[in-house]
């Protein structure tokens, strides 16, 4: 996704797949970028790091879907 500086983007929809050991709720509340709020890489990149120092994921990915 290309994001240009002078467009406002929003989260729509977050979606978590692959977790066995946590229900979302839980994984939510980790987030720094919520759904409803204005598009941060910064926040994004928090949210990744807060979700692997829980230490239940080996890893974390993020995949960005623009919405039309």
């Amino acid at each position: 996704l290309e994001v240009k500086p002078e467009k406002i983007y929003h989260i729509r929809k977050i979606n978590f797949h692959g977790n066995n050991l946590s229900n979302t709720t839980m994984l939510r509340r980790y987030m720094r970028q919520n759904e409803g709020q204005r598009f941060s890489q910064k926040e994004l990149e928090a949210s990744k790091n807060r979700l692997l120092g829980l230490d239940y994921f080996n890893d974390v990915n993020y995949k960005i879907n623009p919405v039309p």
